[in-house]
């Protein structure tokens, strides 16, 4: 009897066509994207991503927060996606979910800051009673138990 292993040749896994085609079109739309206008105010001015990192003022305060030297990072995942697209190996799709979640997140804290700084008390009611009435309105509709309001509407 012969016990040879044959060992298996080391393949590196590797994406498909189209994460790669996906994951090019997505870094090329980063890097685009950063240098496009981001905050328009009025007619006349605009503030691009590339101006929030490199603008000072009040205003780029206001809209980027302190650290908007951060957001450098989306070039970079713009590149990074590129370079990962031509490669084609399979951390290029860690990399998209890892960069993406790192960006929305300051994008939402970077939103909830502008939102929280430049709101006043009628607007924290109007969206409390909103959330109010949606919370009461989906327990309404969800409650399907013929207790004692009788059997569930249709």
């Amino acid at each position: 009897m012969s016990t040879d292993v044959v060992a298996a040749p080391s393949v590196k896994p590797r994406l498909g066509l189209v994460p790669r085609v996906v994951f090019g079109l997505c870094g090329a739309a980063l890097l685009v994207g950063f240098f496009m206008p981001w905050f328009l105010v009025g007619q006349f001015l605009s503030m691009s991503g590339f101006g929030l990192v490199f603008t000072s003022g009040q205003m780029v305060g206001l809209l980027a927060g302190a650290n908007r030297s951060l957001l450098v990072a989306v070039p970079l995942l713009g590149i990074a996606l590129i370079i990962g697209s031509v490669w084609g190996h399979r951390i290029t799709s860690w990399l998209a979910v890892g960069g993406a979640f790192t960006l929305l997140a300051f994008a939402f804290i970077a939103v909830m800051h502008v939102f929280l700084s430049s709101t006043g008390a009628g607007m924290w009611i109007v969206v409390l009673a909103t959330f109010v009435a949606l919370g009461m309105g989906a327990f309404g509709i969800g409650r399907r138990s013929p207790g004692r309001d009788g059997p569930p509407v249709r």
